[in-house]
């Protein structure tokens, strides 16, 4: 099991990233993080299931919720490729945000990946939900984004989510 991270430890990583925009050029450092539920999203492009069945999901859900201005969500991809050139030809077809690949974020991302990502699944999709406040409320929400379950997914007890966000998550995003 990954070791967890604090939220002034995430918030840290986040906001120190060098290059985490969206597709259309928009940084994340004007996003308040403090006031934002954050979606990572952790994969490697030689993951053929991922490119085929969950990231067509996952972009329903994206466009879903953007559509909704009334949620405060962003998706940031965290790539675990080998290669900028691996990463360059994944994220193109991403319509939100993602952790630069090269310099400072190289190390964010590692770092990022170490503490959510369990070591025998790196490069496998992860998906990993923040509650606002930087807090995590799902460790794995791939399963809920393949059964068809509308954002914001629920909890389980599989999840290893906190009590706090367990409590909270339906109260406070919806």
């Amino acid at each position: 099991m990954p070791v967890k991270l604090q939220p002034d430890q995430i918030k840290g990583l986040l906001e120190s990233a060098i290059a985490v925009e969206k597709n259309d050029g928009t940084p994340l450092s004007k996003i308040n993080l403090s006031e934002t539920q954050i979606v990572l999203f952790f994969c490697a492009e030689w993951h053929q299931w991922a490119r085929l069945s969950l990231i067509p999901k996952l972009k329903e859900n994206y466009e879903n919720i953007q559509q909704d201005a009334t949620r405060n969500v962003e998706f940031i991809f965290v790539s675990n490729d080998k290669t900028k050139e691996e990463y360059d030809r994944f994220v193109k077809n991403m319509p939100w945000a993602s952790l630069g690949y090269d310099g400072e974020n190289e190390k964010i991302r590692k770092t990022l990946t170490k503490y959510f990502v369990p070591e025998d699944k790196v490069g496998h999709p992860h998906v990993v939900v923040l509650h606002k406040n930087l807090i995590v409320c799902q460790m794995n929400a791939a399963n809920n984004i393949m059964s068809g379950k509308e954002f914001p997914w629920q909890t389980t007890g599989s999840d290893a989510a906190c009590m706090f966000c367990t409590a909270l998550v339906f109260c406070t995003i919806l």
